[in-house]
């Protein structure tokens, strides 16, 4: 990709020397560029004197030019612009020039990156054997104030936002740039829930600004915990604690950015305690399964885990019927022991197969990565990856299957690291955090 844009711009600047910089100039009026309150940010203002399309290429100043980044393609009215330069990284000193209509501008801009915070978590590699060089790590601290944090491959911080409540969950869509995000705890609910149930609903983009700021509400989502998401329309959805008849279960919502309700689905649907006598309603009224993950699949079907009985549900997506249910108390044949110690994180890798993370509490002190196949009412264990006991959780963590197939990213909570591992579980490249965080995520890059 590097070499492909290094061409763009040999390419770019061979026509600059031609003669062609008049073209530039021609439309822009002014550029200049500025640190924003944020540290880790560059504003660059550009005056257009007419419509036109621009991007703006921007680097280490040490590097050079060739291993430049690069925004988008933006389209330009006459007037002024703003665009915020991020993924930077701590008192460096960069380079920036804009490109307009194909032709990059003979102006060079410069500047310096401030100091990160020291609240900011600070992250350190401690083993590095052949894991990832390229790529982000994201990551959050459940502190108050909050933090949200991208960090390269050796533990670097090039992005963060700060939140005024402890950050609960993250989920980052690469599609539409936009993170949504749980935050905060609830006070004067089922105190019993308060660990679970989160106060703010926000979705907010690379450059920091709130798109929705909800406090939760009848008026959207009452009872978040756990999981939210930026479905494929836009739309949110949302794990939910769902009360009835006094007993506290759960199940999932989906909104629209206003806040309307489009669907509602809940486990009482398919379990109904006067005659499931296995749910221990005694012990665990104010939290029945403790369901923790939602997510879909191609089909346009649902996953869910449920913690407490280590349970994996499908639910179809039109209907709200339950498929299967993959547990010892489910509708699946199973051929090995059910999974003990806990379901997290269900990431569906193709319908029908599920990638979850299994805690390993218990008399197993090791996690697991695990793969389930469903075919017909069997269920067949696919993968089954231990990581080692320092690298495990006893609860919250996910796990992920890297791009390349062959790397799993283990993001232990407990543990406070994150262990690239290969399919049998050996370290590759293990990265710590000096907070807490629920999960973390790997992308090969964050664009603009």
């Amino acid at each position: 990709m590097r070499n492909k844009l290094l061409l763009v711009i040999t390419a770019l600047c061979a026509l600059v020397s031609c003669g062609r910089s008049e073209v530039f100039s021609d439309f822009a009026a002014s550029v200049s560029v500025s640190m924003t309150e944020n540290p880790l940010r560059a504003a660059v203002d550009i005056v257009f004197e007419k419509d036109c399309q621009y991007r703006i290429m921007y680097w280490k100043a040490s590097e050079g030019i060739e291993k430049a980044r690069q925004t988008d393609l933006y389209q330009a009215s006459a007037g002024k612009a703003r665009r915020i330069l991020k993924i930077l990284y701590p008192e460096t000193e960069y380079r920036a020039k804009v490109e307009i209509n194909g032709v990059l501008g003979s102006e060079e801009l410069s500047f310096t990156t401030g100091t990160i915070p020291p609240e900011v978590p600070v992250y350190n590699v401690l083993i590095d054997n052949g894991g990832p060089t390229e790529g982000f790590l994201l990551q959050w601290q459940a502190t108050s104030p909050g933090y949200l944090t991208f960090c390269d491959m050796d533990g670097k911080v090039v992005w963060y936002e700060v939140f005024d409540q402890a950050v609960r969950h993250v989920y980052y869509d690469p599609s539409r740039k936009e993170f949504a995000v749980l935050t905060g705890f609830r006070e004067g609910v089922n105190s019993r829930e308060f660990q679970r149930l989160c106060d703010k609903i926000l979705v907010v983009n690379l450059d920091g600004e709130r798109v929705i700021e909800w406090t939760a509400s009848e008026d959207n989502v009452p009872y978040p915990h756990h999981d939210i998401k930026i479905m494929p329309d836009g739309n949110l959805i949302f794990f939910n604690a769902v009360v009835k008849d006094g007993l506290w279960g759960d199940g999932f919502t989906i909104t629209d950015r206003t806040g309307k309700v489009l669907k509602e689905w809940d486990i009482f649907s398919e379990l109904d305690p006067a005659t499931d006598t296995w749910l221990n309603i005694t012990d665990f009224s104010y939290d029945l399964v403790h369901g923790n993950s939602v997510n879909w699949d191609a089909d346009g079907n649902f996953y869910i885990t449920l913690n407490r009985y280590n349970e994996l549900w499908k639910i179809d997506g039109n209907t709200g019927d339950v498929l299967w249910r993959f547990g010892e108390h489910g509708n699946l044949a199973f051929c090995g022991s059910w999974p003990i110690g806990g379901l997290h994180s269900a990431v569906p890798l193709a319908p029908d197969r599920v990638l979850v993370y299994n805690n390993g509490a218990g008399d197993n002190p090791n996690s697991r990565a695990q793969i389930y196949k469903v075919a017909g009412s069997t269920a067949t264990l696919e993968m089954d990856v231990p990581v080692a006991t320092e690298y495990s959780s006893r609860d919250r963590s996910n796990v992920e299957l890297l791009p390349d197939g062959k790397t799993l990213l283990f993001a232990s909570t407990l543990a406070r690291k994150c262990a690239f591992t290969d399919l049998e579980g050996n370290p590759l490249k293990v990265i710590s955090r000096s907070g807490i965080a629920y999960r973390s995520h790997y992308f090969e890059d964050v664009s603009f």
